[in-house]
């Protein structure tokens, strides 16, 4: 059941912390019950990813972005990426630890962790070979943000400090993806009335968990604003932390 957002009833916008375990009880489900999975694919696949490749194409380098992303941290990421894809897609999406599969799309390509190199080396006949026929990615997380209905940014965190490290967002919500690159969580979020909630809640939830890989330890859940109308959770694409 979808959380109906009615600002309008008392002229303030405001949101609330947004913040949940997994595994944790979330508000808006009627039995009450956690998520175990971490992306997900419903009956909108098709047009979710028909969409991000038209951005793809039109301009990438105004989605896509890395900042202060050492070797050693972006292989944990698209590692982590990849085994889940293939968890949560239902069995569509395949990957070994060196090669990612996609059935739906019908494309397969062979990642380098380490350093975010890709090369696809096998394209064949899928129910939606057509939307990727002529996208070429340009690593290998541009290559997992191809394959994933959602949009991606990672935060990373050491001793002193946390910050936006990478994001791979090709469906903003009249936002800069890359005006965020390197900004730490609280700064990302400034815009928003009532973030400051966002941003105690992380900080709490960080320090408990340091090395949140290789599972999440939270997700943001929020509504969002398109073309005048709130648009309900399904319609729109999850962004997570």
């Amino acid at each position: 059941m979808v959380q109906l957002y009615r600002p309008f009833l008392s002229g303030v916008y405001s949101v609330s912390a947004g913040l949940f375990r997994f595994g944790q009880g979330l508000p808006w489900r009627e039995d009450g019950a956690g998520e175990s999975h971490v992306f997900t694919f419903g009956d909108d696949y098709e047009r979710v990813m028909a969409s991000k490749v038209n951005s793809h194409r039109r301009a990438l380098h105004e989605y896509a972005g890395e900042a202060g992303l050492t070797p050693e941290l972006r292989a944990q990421i698209i590692t982590f990426t990849a085994q889940t894809l293939a968890r949560d897609s239902g069995g569509f999406i395949s990957w070994d630890g060196f090669v990612l599969r996609n059935t739906q799309l019908g494309w397969t390509a062979r990642l380098e962790p380490r350093w975010g190199g890709v090369e696809v080396v096998e394209r064949c006949a899928a129910p939606l070979a057509h939307l990727v026929a002529e996208v070429q990615p340009i690593g290998a997380l541009d290559f997992l943000g191809l394959n994933v209905p959602e949009d991606l940014a990672v935060v990373a965190r050491n001793a002193s400090r946390d910050w936006l490290a990478a994001v791979h967002v090709l469906s903003p919500q009249h936002w800069n993806p890359l005006d965020k690159l390197g900004r730490d969580f609280v700064a990302v979020h400034e815009p928003v009335a009532g973030s400051e909630t966002h941003g105690v809640q992380f900080q709490r939830m960080a320090e408990k968990r340091r090395h949140p890989l290789p599972s999440p330890a939270a997700r943001l859940c929020c509504c969002s604003l398109c073309s005048g109308n709130i648009a309900k959770k399904q319609a729109i694409f999850p962004q997570r932390v």
